[in-house]
C-alpha cells in the first residue's frame, strides 16, 4: 500500500509503499516493510517505524535528535555499523510520526538464542566479540548509548553480506565534539536511570551517589553481553534448550553482583545499595552465589583469553576498564590490559571485584572446612558435592593460567587503551 508522509527535512509531501498497516505490531506503534527509490534510482528495503501517543511521540523526537547528530557528524565510512535513518516524517493517514530506517533481519538476541551449536574455543567467542565491538567503537566517537543489549544488536544484510550494526538510540547522549576522552562524564537523573535502563546490564556507576556515566558505561554492558553468550552455550555440554527469560535473568543479576561487589537494591534509593552488608562480607556468599560462580569458573576454565576480557570489561572501576579499541587490540593479540601485564603469580589474578583467585580458593577452603562439621545435614552434603567441583574446577585454572604466564612474552605486547 502507498503511505504518503510530511517529510521533516523536505518540503512537499512524499511517498513509500509498505507491505502492510502492521507487519510488527508494538507497544508504542507498529513497524511496516517499505520499499522506496533512492537519489540513484535504486529501489531500498527500509523499515517504516510508526510512534503513537506521547510516550511514542517523545522517543520517536529523542531518537530523530540522536540519529541525526550522529550521521552529521561521522562520515557515512565512520558509522558503517550504526543503523542507518533514511527520513522522518508525520503519516498522514495515520498521523502518526513515522522513522525511515535500515531494513535489519534479526535482532543478535533473536539469533543467538536459535543457534544450535555452541562456541567451542576463545576463537569462536572472539569472531563474535569483535562484530558487537566494533559498532561501540564507531557510536564512542560521537556518543555515548546508554542501553546496549543483545536486542539493540541488528543482523543488516549489506552487498549479500550480513552485518551486525546497533540500534535503538533514544536512551543515548551525545558528546561534546570538543572532548574527543573517552572519559567523557555525564551525569544523569536517578529515575531516568532507573526507568531507562536494563538492570541487568547496568554498571556500578549507576548505583553510585553521583551518578557519574561514561562511555565505559557501555563497555560493561557489552562485558554482560559476553557472560550472557557464555551462559546460553553451556546449555549445549548438557543438552538442553535455552534458559527461560526469568532464569537467564537471575543468572545476569547474580554475575554482575559478584563483579560489582553489592546486590541492587529493588527499592531504588538513591545510592542503589542493599540495605545490608556488601555481598563479600556476607559469610555465606559463596553457597548463596554458588550457581552463578559456577559458571564464572567455567568460563575460566574453557574460554581463558575471554575470561580475563571479560574481568577486566566488568571492573567496578570505570576508568580501568578497556575502551572499544583496545578490546579489539586485545582480542588481535596487539595488547594486554595493564594487570594481566603486571601479573607473575596465578592466584593474583582478580576474579570477582577486587578479590583475587588465591583469595577465592581461601575462603572456598574455609567454607568446606566448616561445612563437614554438619555434614549430618542433606543440604551440606549436597553443597560440599559443589564445593569440592569447584575446588577442581579451579586448581585447574590455576594450573593452566600459571603455564599461560610463564609461557607468554608480554614484552613484546603493549598496554591496552583504556582511555
Amino acid at each position: 500500500m502507498k503511505l504518503r508522509y510530511n517529510s521533516h527535512n523536505r518540503s512537499s509531501p512524499l511517498e513509500i509503499w509498505i507491505s502492510s498497516e502492521d507487519d510488527f505490531p508494538g507497544p508504542l506503534g507498529m513497524t511496516s516493510i517499505g520499499f522506496f527509490v533512492d537519489n540513484d534510482a535504486l529501489v531500498k528495503c527500509a523499515a517504516v517505524n510508526f510512534f503513537k501517543g506521547y510516550e511514542g511521540r517523545r522517543i520517536m523526537a529523542k531518537t530523530r535528535n540522536i540519529m541525526e547528530q550522529i550521521q552529521a557528524r561521522l562520515p557515512r565510512s565512520q558509522r558503517q555499523h550504526i543503523i542507518e535513518l533514511y527520513d522522518t516524517g508525520n503519516a498522514l493517514r495515520f498521523n502518526e510520526e513515522i522513522l525511515i530506517m535500515e531494513l535489519s533481519i534479526e535482532t543478535f538476541h533473536d539469533r543467538l538464542y536459535k543457534r544450535i551449536d555452541s562456541y567451542k574455543n576463545d576463537q569462536e567467542m572472539q569472531n563474535i566479540i569483535q562484530q558487537l565491538t566494533l559498532p561501540i567503537m564507531e557510536l564512542h566517537q560521537v556518543a555515548i548509548h546508554m542501553k546496549i543489549t543483545p536486542s539493540n544488536y541488528m543482523y543488516v544484510s549489506v552487498n549479500d553480506e550480513q552485518i551486525l550494526k546497533i540500534k535503538n538510540f533514544e536512551s543515548a547522549k551525545i558528546i561534546d565534539s570538543g572532548d574527543k576522552n573517552e572519559s567523557y562524564l555525564f551525569e544523569i537523573d536517578a529515575v531516568d536511570s532507573f526507568t531507562s535502563f536494563n538492570s541487568e546490564y547496568m554498571g556500578p556507576e549507576n548505583y553510585a551517589e553521583k551518578k557519574e556515566i561514561s562511555t565505559k558505561f557501555d563497555i560493561w554492558s557489552l562485558g554482560m553481553i559476553i557472560i550472557e553468550i557464555h551462559i546460553d552455550q553451556l546449555r549445549f555440554a548438557e543438552g538442553k534448550n535455552s534458559l527461560n527469560e526469568a532464569t537467564r535473568r537471575v543468572y545476569l543479576r547474580e554475575i554482575g553482583y559478584l563483579y560489582q561487589g553489592f546486590e541492587r537494591n529493588p527499592t531504588l534509593d538513591s545510592i542503589g545499595l542493599n540495605k545490608n552488608e556488601e555481598i563479600f562480607n556476607n559469610s555465606a556468599w559463596i553457597k548463596q552465589y554458588h550457581k552463578a560462580i559456577s559458571i564464572v569458573l567455567q568460563l575460566w576454565r574453557n574460554f581463558p583469553k575471554t575470561a580475563h576480557l571479560v574481568t577486566n570489561l566488568l571492573h567496578n572501576l570505570r576508568e580501568l576498564r578497556l575502551t572499544a579499541r583496545g578490546i579489539l587490540d586485545y582480542l588481535d593479540g596487539l595488547c594486554y590490559p595493564e594487570e594481566i601485564k603486571q601479573t607473575k603469580n596465578a592466584k593474583e589474578l582478580r576474579i570477582f571485584k577486587t578479590m583475587d583467585i588465591g583469595e577465592f580458593k581461601r575462603q572456598l577452603t574455609k567454607k568446606m572446612r566448616a561445612n563437614r562439621l554438619n555434614l549430618w545435614r542433606t543440604e551440606n552434603r549436597e553443597m560440599m558435592s559443589k564445593y569440592s567441583q569447584m575446588r577442581s574446577t579451579l586448581k585447574e585454572i590455576i594450573k593452566s593460567q600459571q603455564q599461560t604466564i610463564n609461557w607468554t612474552d608480554k614484552q613484546s605486547a603493549g598496554i591496552c587503551e583504556k582511555q
